[in-house]
């Protein structure tokens, strides 16, 4: 019995069909995991923050929240979220500056 397959919403690799990749998948995200601590997928930090998936991977993309690859799929450490979310944000566009 597979239990990775009935732990799919636990375990974000439970999905993979090829159990060598999935292996491989998940030697990958413990050695991330004990590199950089646990590790948050851009879902559950969407859902935290109140935004969409889409905006974590413009703050990723800024470099506002780190972030690891595996298999296609990013995580970012939890210690970033922490920082992420102390710090102070201003909600809308920024203002323009009349030159």
């Amino acid at each position: 019995m597979d239990i990775l397959a009935d732990q799919a919403e636990l375990f974000p690799f439970a999905q993979i069909d090829d159990k060598a990749r999935r292996r491989s998948t998940l030697r990958r995200y413990i050695e991330a995991t004990m590199e950089h601590g646990p590790l948050v997928p851009q879902t559950m930090i969407a859902a935290t923050l109140g935004v969409s998936k889409q905006r974590v991977a413009q703050f990723i993309d800024q470099g506002r929240l780190a972030s690891i690859t595996i298999d296609d799929r990013r995580f970012v450490p939890a210690a970033s979220v922490d920082v992420f979310m102390t710090e102070q944000r201003s909600n809308g566009r920024p203002r323009k500056i009349n030159a």
